[in-house]
């Protein structure tokens, strides 16, 4: 049993030390590094062969700027400001979510967007679209927006919204809309499932 032992012990060490080693090869250097953001939460490239990426903020503002690692803040620009539409609050799962670029965009100049406001006591899921504006590529024209769904959820909970848009291979847009919120697994899931399918 001995051997056995020893042997164990030895490619413990082994894979300890190898661990470490390539732990330790491990460096992280910004990529943007005059550029910050406030709550960022998706980064997108332009499909239109611009060059291009967009940053979505929580609070309700989607940034725009040139791929390239020495652009400054001052090359940065407002792609879409809804911050008066959604309901954003530090450190809550709620706010502007997500993005997606409709695949003929270099066409059409449709881009869709994931968000959260609160008409009322309970939070309200919106997934709308806007239009490039015709004079600013680098703008979204906010009197466009075309709102594809909308629902409120059956909980005041503000977190477990999903927010995640994308287009698929099929060419559909899907959305992940989250469990409705709470801690746990609530009642209401099932409810918030049933009041999207119905929209």
């Amino acid at each position: 049993m001995a051997p056995k032992t020893t042997q164990f012990s030895f490619l413990w060490l082994l894979f300890s030390f190898i661990g470490d080693f390539l732990i330790a090869q491990i460096s992280y250097e910004s990529a943007f590094p005059e550029l910050s953001f406030n709550f960022p939460v998706e980064l997108e490239s332009s499909i239109d062969g611009s060059n291009r990426l967009f940053v979505v903020e929580q609070a309700g503002l989607i940034k725009v700027f040139q791929n390239r690692p020495e652009t400054t803040i001052s090359e940065v620009s407002v792609f879409l400001d809804i911050r008066d539409k959604v309901s954003f609050s530090s450190g809550q799962e709620i706010g502007l979510l997500g993005m997606a670029f409709h695949p003929q965009f270099q066409s059409n100049g449709y881009v869709f967007v994931y968000y959260i406001d609160q008409p009322n006591e309970y939070y309200r899921i919106n997934i709308s679209r806007f239009e490039v504006s015709e004079s600013d590529p680098n703008s979204l024209n906010t009197e466009s927006e075309f709102i594809i769904a909308q629902f409120t959820k059956d909980t005041g909970d503000s977190n477990h919204n999903g927010g995640k848009i994308a287009f698929g291979p099929d060419g559909y847009l899907y959305a992940t809309i989250g469990d409705g919120g709470g801690a746990g697994d609530l009642e209401e899931m099932g409810k918030t499932w049933k009041r999207f399918l119905e929209v």
